[in-house]
């Protein structure tokens, strides 16, 4: 007889965090009636063998040959092994508190939730399944350390869904460390690489009004970033200023006007202040 499907999915990311993860995951394992998903990002530190020596109940996700961490590929990769109908991110660092799984349940299906009393818990994500999937998941051209997040609950609200604010007693414990070991795996600077999918995510933003919908063509968010990338590369953003211009469809012209031509762009000016 098969296992009976869960409610709830925890999934959880590592790379270079098994201190975190031995602290946080007893607590994940504990919710009644959960399944709970642990993803090792090609983690130096063997996350793999150590969950299935100790926590053989929890579904272990391994991807390897990725020296860099990308948290969107890492949770897209757990939510596509998690059977629940609600999906609930938490980073490694994170503890929960006890009684967390019942404002869980007590989410209507129509919000997502995250906690925004630091910054540092963001990441902590409950959504529906099917929400999720409708939106296409984490956006995975983001890399770095990026507000990946952010991005993912801009689309849920365009979509129609609610944002619903977790208390802050659903913690029990931060794992402090420094900014420096929080994108250790990252491979990039903290400040300029969020600056970048800042970029990012109000240009996709802006075009998402424009086509009302919560995706943008793979392609195209690709050559996005990689602009995004050179632009931040270039001498110009750190002196005078640089700018990215997108193009936007034409705007049809009614019949007794149809000489005229109207063109629009969206232009955006970056500057990096290093004094």
């Amino acid at each position: 007889m098969s296992d009976p499907i869960p409610d709830i999915s925890f999934i959880t990311t590592c790379k270079g965090r098994l201190g975190h993860l031995k602290q946080t995951l007893p607590q994940l394992t504990a919710f009644a009636g959960c399944e709970v998903v642990v993803v090792d990002f090609d983690c130096p530190e063997g996350t793999r063998h150590y969950v299935r020596a100790n926590h053989p109940g929890v579904r272990i996700v391994e991807i390897d040959g990725q020296p860099l961490f990308n948290a969107s590929v890492a949770r897209n990769a757990g939510a596509r092994r998690a059977n629940g109908a609600k999906l609930v991110f938490v980073d490694a660092d994170i503890v929960l508190a006890p009684d967390f799984l019942d404002l869980v349940r007590g989410i209507p299906k129509e919000h997502f939730a995250e906690f925004v009393f630091r910054n540092d818990v963001r990441g902590t994500c409950v959504v529906e399944r099917s929400a999720f999937d409708e939106v296409a998941g984490y956006d995975e051209v983001m890399q770095g350390y990026c507000g990946e997040d952010v991005d993912l609950y801009h689309r849920l609200q365009l979509m129609g869904y609610q944002r619903h604010v977790l208390p802050e007693a659903g913690v029990s414990c931060i794992i402090e460390h420094s900014n420096d070991e929080r994108v250790a795996n990252y491979g990039v600077g903290r400040k300029l690489s969020f600056a970048k999918g800042k970029l990012y995510r109000e240009i996709k933003s802006l075009l998402m009004r424009f086509e009302m919908k919560a995706d943008i063509d793979l392609r195209f968010r690709r050559e996005l970033w990689k602009r995004i990338d050179d632009l931040f590369r270039s001498k110009d953003v750190f002196s005078d200023g640089a700018f990215i211009e997108i193009p936007l469809p034409k705007i049809d012209s009614p019949p007794f006007i149809a000489n005229c031509t109207f063109e629009r762009s969206l232009r955006f000016t970056v500057k990096v202040d290093l004094s």
